[in-house]
């Protein structure tokens, strides 16, 4: 199995709202160009957080759970009790400086088989990558809009107004916003597949169709990956952005 990674800061902006979780340290770096990096034989978390950019200091909501990510077993990280046990602690150290921060997040524990299991809050995205390079997106946006399909009131190919792509679930640093919703879900990694985690950084700026296509431009996991970068970076205005891959060979 091959991790890689890359990490940079939105343009003109002073300061990282992501954290990125590549298995062995949380990352909030300006810029980290694509690279690989080490994770045990035996199993493996990736995790990406994205700072809620209009909530206050919203950088330490994200770092603050990838944090206790890289602290928790990995029987552990992404089951219900996981968030329960640390949303109180999370409110305690986060509100008195900065009430209301907030982050979106999404993770995956991998173990020597290939066998996935992972979780979502938000739009931070995870991709399932085939062998001809097609993206293929296995966590849940949580927005109002697919709140509004799911309940009858919009159409899975309707044309809607950019607002109902607001959040409609994030991790919250307030003791009254304790009731939010997890995505959960399992899958197995083939030979020759890839696991991609990101921010909205990529997907704000690229979409499935052309992720794909930039995808099977580069030869190594590394080359990949920073043709996604350089793609992002192309773009005018683009955001923070935090990608992690996970391929087996």
């Amino acid at each position: 199995m091959e991790v890689a990674y890359f990490q940079m800061v939105g343009q003109g902006k002073a300061r990282n709202q992501d954290a990125l979780f590549a298995g062995v340290e949380v990352k909030f770096a300006k810029l980290n160009k694509a690279r690989l990096v080490e994770v045990p034989s035996s199993g493996f978390c990736l995790a990406v957080a994205d700072g809620v950019s209009n909530s206050p200091s919203s950088h330490l909501a994200s770092r603050f759970w990838l944090q206790k990510i890289a602290e928790t077993p990995l029987d552990k990280i992404g089951a219900r009790d996981f968030f329960e046990r640390n949303f109180e602690q999370f409110c305690e150290e986060i509100s008195p400086v900065a009430y209301g921060s907030s982050t979106t997040l999404a993770g995956v524990v991998i173990d020597e088989c290939g066998a996935c299991r992972f979780f979502n809050i938000g739009d931070s995205r995870i991709y399932l990558i085939d062998n001809a390079g097609k993206f293929t997106q296995l966590s849940h946006d949580h927005t109002v809009l697919n709140d509004m399909i799911a309940e009858g009131l919009a159409k899975p190919d309707g044309n809607y107004a950019s607002m109902y792509n607001a959040l409609s679930q994030c991790l919250i640093a307030d003791s009254e916003e304790y009731d939010f919703s997890v995505y959960r879900a399992k899958c197995t990694l083939k030979p020759g597949e890839s696991l991609l985690l990101c921010t909205d950084g990529l997907t704000d700026e690229l979409d499935d169709e052309t992720l794909s296509k930039l995808w099977q431009c580069g030869d190594g996991l590394c080359e990949k990956l920073e043709t996604l970068r350089q793609a992002v970076k192309a773009c005018v205005g683009y955001d923070d952005c935090s990608v992690v891959v996970a391929s087996w060979a």
